[in-house]
């Protein structure tokens, strides 16, 4: 069952400026994290284990997102190297 964000009830909000990605045969991995200045290595405070299936909806929907967003806001600056 797909929900939107305004059907979930009191999620927890962290903010990430920091992302992994790792796969196998059966399962790909997000790992969220923050990382700044003076860090040395990034604080992940959350891993998401899914399906490729899954994956490549989320991949749809992210896309979606951007496209929506770039249609209101304007393009999205490239982020520096990292």
């Amino acid at each position: 069952m797909e929900q939107s964000g305004a059907d979930l009830i009191d999620p927890e909000a962290r903010y990430a400026n920091y992302f992994s990605i790792g796969q196998a045969a059966c399962e790909i991995v997000f790992e969220f994290a923050q990382f700044y200045e003076g860090d040395r290595e990034p604080h992940a405070h959350t891993r998401i284990i899914t399906t490729p299936i899954h994956a490549n909806k989320f991949l749809a929907l992210l896309s979606d997102s951007l496209q929506k967003y770039q249609a209101q806001y304007g393009p999205i600056a490239e982020a520096p190297n990292e």
